[in-house]
């Protein structure tokens, strides 16, 4: 496949894959995207090409809720490749606006109160788009190991800028950016501590799957790419906090980001105040543009009973996954897969 060369906006392009380091306050600092799925994009859609997976002219197709679809987008547009997304009503009108204006198509999904989740809705259109475009290729962010390799120049750059880290924060939908992450630092820094932030209503660290309204983090299903023995305590936040510690993050350091980014702050924030001589790293995903009219709206919060006067400053700590399932909970995970903590002790007694 013969690229098309669109060197303004791959320039562009290059810029957005070097994200920003900002000190939060004494050893804590933010690691800061403007959207950070270009990253694994950039690396996942070269390497398709690089190992003939991808075929000429055809595209790249991606089921996706947000942030990914807009990292593909920007990067299939610098080199030329087509691409199709799928979805659903989620994904508001703007982001879609902004990507078709990239020359990316953008399908929605039909969804019925008696309808198939919209999960499966949207991987069984991927799968009739894989079969009509011969040569397609499938970004597949949660399974594709490509998504946690392409963090690896996110920590060289965490080291050069800040030397030793002994913490990183970082919020799980994927596993890439956190497993990726900290699986590299971890070559130079085997103790280092990884601390994931998830939603209530995630599957992914054995909660009862409900609806979520925190969006940009947790998931539905376990992605592949997510290693649970990686990560030695796990966090969980309503959006309620999630959106308040957002605000706080803008209000105090001038970061405005997206609701992800102020859950990573705030866990990170609380662990640096219980180990000072600790240097922590809290990823910071997107920016907050996208919630400028929701997030960042009193009147918007208050209507929807989202608005919280006042961020906790300490999580309670449970003893398993599903002991509490609201507020700010945090469990210490220890590096355990995930059968481990499901079947102790404690949870099948207090679950009988």
């Amino acid at each position: 496949m013969q690229f098309i060369q669109n060197k303004p906006f791959q320039s562009a392009l290059h810029a957005l894959l070097r994200p920003t380091l900002y000190s939060l306050g004494k050893k804590l600092y933010g690691v800061s995207f403007d959207t950070m799925k270009i990253i694994p994009s950039y690396h996942i859609v070269r390497q398709a090409h690089a190992t003939g997976q991808l075929g000429e002219n055809a595209p790249i197709i991606e089921t996706t809720s947000g942030t990914m679809g807009k990292g593909l987008a920007y990067v299939c547009h610098a080199l030329g490749i087509p691409l199709i997304l799928v979805s659903d009503p989620v994904f508001g009108t703007s982001l879609q606006n902004e990507l078709c204006s990239l020359d990316c198509r953008v399908e929605i999904v039909e969804t019925s109160p008696d309808s198939a989740s919209v999960q499966q809705l949207r991987l069984e259109r991927v799968h009739e788009l894989l079969k009509q475009y011969p040569g397609s290729y499938w970004a597949r962010q949660y399974d594709n190991p490509w998504n946690p390799e392409s963090y690896g120049s996110v920590a060289a750059q965490i080291v050069d800028e800040i030397g030793v880290v002994d913490c990183l924060v970082a919020t799980v939908g994927s596993g890439g950016s956190s497993v990726g992450t900290a699986r590299y630092l971890r070559k130079l820094f085997p103790g280092l501590n990884l601390i994931g932030v998830d939603t209530h209503g995630s599957k992914i660290f054995g909660q009862p799957l409900q609806t979520r309204i925190f969006r940009g983090l947790g998931n539905s299903v376990i992605p592949g790419n997510v290693d649970h023995e990686a990560f030695d305590e796990i966090h969980w936040m309503d959006a309620r906090e999630g959106y308040k510690a957002t605000r706080h993050l803008h209000r105090i350091h001038g970061l405005f980001k997206g609701p992800t980014s102020g859950a990573a702050y705030w866990v990170a924030r609380w662990y640096t105040a219980h180990h000072p001589d600790e240097t922590v790293i809290a990823l910071l995903p997107d920016n907050g543009y996208r919630y400028a009219s929701s997030v960042y709206s009193d009147a918007w919060l208050l209507s929807n009973n989202l608005y919280l006067d006042q961020m906790s400053k300490e999580p309670d700590t449970v003893s398993f996954p599903a002991e509490r399932t609201q507020g700010w909970t945090r469990l210490e995970w220890a590096r355990r897969s995930l059968k481990e903590i499901i079947t102790s002790d404690t949870a099948k007694e207090t679950q009988r």
